[in-house]
């Protein structure tokens, strides 16, 4: 996915850079709540609101 969007970079394909940051970014976020819900489970201390 990096060298992708070197490439992309380097030939100004716009689109193409676009759509690989909005996947990483997607994964980026979806990671973090999968985190944060096993977190909440592993640990009954923690409580969310």
């Amino acid at each position: 996915m990096g060298l992708l969007v070197v490439e992309a970079s380097r030939s100004l394909d716009y689109p193409l850079m676009q759509g690989t940051m909005l996947i990483m970014a997607v994964v980026t976020v979806l990671a973090n709540f999968a985190a944060d819900m096993a977190y909440s489970m592993l640990d009954p201390r923690v409580k969310y609101r």
